[in-house]
């Protein structure tokens, strides 16, 4: 069973990304622990440099429903996590 998404706070935008009106998206690749932790030694895997940092900082804050194997018992995952930065 995939990991579930239950706790995402929102990044903080970086101040200098505001002022210029960067937007976009970072995907990090990251490491999901049995308890539905994001594990240390996030990955940029497509980065926007002025808010990889923002990105990697919001996501070790999210919290899943752990992955399970076919017997039920949580395992460890890794899995890719867009992080979309949008000014409003």
């Amino acid at each position: 069973v995939a990991p579930l998404l239950l706790h995402h706070p929102l990044p903080e935008y970086p101040r200098r990304a505001r002022v210029l009106a960067v937007e976009g998206q970072v995907l990090l690749e990251v490491v999901l622990d049995t308890e539905g932790s994001v594990e240390d030694g996030a990955r940029v895997v497509a980065s926007i440099p002025l808010l990889d940092e923002a990105a990697l900082v919001a996501v070790r804050r999210w919290r899943f429903r752990p992955a399970r194997d076919r017997s039920g018992r949580p395992v460890r995952v890794v899995m890719e996590v867009p992080v979309r930065f949008v000014l409003r």
